[in-house]
């Protein structure tokens, strides 16, 4: 038995497998739990993480920043070869360096290996996300047509297509830094423009 925990340890440890993430931040009230009960410390793959209103959470390992926004849910799910975040509801930007990484919404899945990206899930049907860096990869579960979003520009997701990849005036609130030192890490979003007027930049 012992022989069989310690052969599980080496064969984690060796292919780096369930990484984990550090808390490098968090303000106000996070709850993390695992198997369906809380939990304190360091977040794995498989844990709930629910960031509650007025407040922010920070998680980093070696490849990935994740920062997590008020009124928002995700699971990371790690794999040997890719993370996937799965995101419930709420907002997410990622900063990933030479990893495949995923987030994936009931809406849609975003794909890519090095890039700094936004994303909002309102928890119905509508999803939006913007790209800082490199290029995301965007399949919508109700489209057939994947679309490239490059930097500089986002989309806005429904349940039947991708929007074309444009400047949305709305990305100009988002705070797209990561550091903790830093005393504002907030956005000032305004997603309830009507798609008709003042939308675009």
């Amino acid at each position: 038995m012992k022989f069989l925990i310690i052969f599980f340890q080496i064969f984690f440890i060796s292919s780096g497998y369930a990484e984990g993430y550090k808390i490098a931040l968090q303000r106000g009230t996070v709850e993390i739990t695992r198997g369906g009960k809380p939990v304190t410390g360091d977040v794995i793959s498989g844990d709930r993480v629910a960031v509650h209103k007025k407040s922010i959470l920070i998680l980093k390992n070696s490849k990935e920043t994740l920062k997590i926004m008020q009124d928002t849910v995700i699971t990371p799910l790690e794999k040997e070869d890719e993370t996937i975040i799965k995101l419930a509801k709420g907002a997410l930007v990622s900063l990933v360096v030479n990893r495949k990484f995923k987030v994936e919404t009931k809406q849609a899945v975003m794909g890519v290996r090095g890039t700094q990206f936004f994303v909002q899930a309102t928890g119905k049907d509508d999803l939006w996300m913007c790209v800082e860096e490199g290029v995301v990869n965007v399949v919508s579960k109700g489209s057939k047509n994947p679309v490239d979003v490059p930097a500089g520009k986002g989309v806005f997701i429904s349940p039947k297509e991708i929007s074309k990849p444009q400047a949305y005036a709305w990305t100009k609130g988002i705070n797209w830094k990561m550091d903790p030192k830093e005393k504002k890490l907030d956005h000032v979003l305004k997603l309830n423009y009507d798609l008709l007027d003042n939308f675009y930049d």
